[in-house]
């Protein structure tokens, strides 16, 4: 019996011993680790937060990168709504080639050399700066005989290209099939 208590007076001893906590050293070390890193966190947040205020707010009227591509997005499924119907010739989609790049694709007149597509619809949501065109593929339009017997439909896209290419308005394309019953 005597052993253990000896054993248990030496267990405390050195528990009493190593719980005295930290020497004014290691706390100045430890003050200093914190306040490095807290620095440097600090550092690299401005440094990020500097090129993500310039990225969202090059353009006047602009909601930011990503909500102005939800916009674009949305207006060009509309665009290829409209735009896949067999309802529009091919002719007319050769006509809208020909106008190039317009700011508004629905103002204007499929007839004439306007400053819009002409498309039937309600207006789009359409961020500052960019403008739309329609492009056509290798894969030409075939007539509805030619479509019936098996030829395949026609590839065309629609860009939206930004005046000023930068981090705050980027391209975006959308790639669509027509005539839409055979896509």
């Amino acid at each position: 019996m005597r052993s253990f208590s000896f054993i248990q007076t030496r267990y405390w001893r050195f528990a009493h011993v190593s719980d005295l906590g930290m020497s004014l050293v290691e706390m100045i070390i430890a003050l200093m680790m914190l306040v490095s890193f807290g620095a440097v966190f600090v550092a690299f947040t401005e440094f990020t937060s500097q090129f993500m205020r310039e990225a969202e707010s090059s353009l006047p009227g602009s909601q930011g990168l990503l909500v102005d591509h939800h916009d674009l997005q949305m207006a060009m499924d509309q665009m290829v709504e409209i735009l896949s119907q067999p309802g529009l010739a091919s002719s007319d989609l050769q006509a809208i080639e020909q106008k190039g790049c317009v700011y508004d694709p629905m103002s204007g007149s499929l007839d004439d050399m306007s400053s819009g597509w002409g498309l039937p619809g309600e207006s789009l949501r359409v961020p500052p700066g960019y403008k739309f065109c329609l492009r056509s593929t290798s894969l030409s339009e075939a007539s509805i005989g030619s479509l019936l017997n098996g030829a395949k439909p026609a590839i065309y896209f629609i860009q939206a290209l930004p005046d000023d290419v930068s981090a705050a308005s980027l391209p975006t394309r959308r790639i669509f099939c027509r005539p839409k019953p055979f896509c």
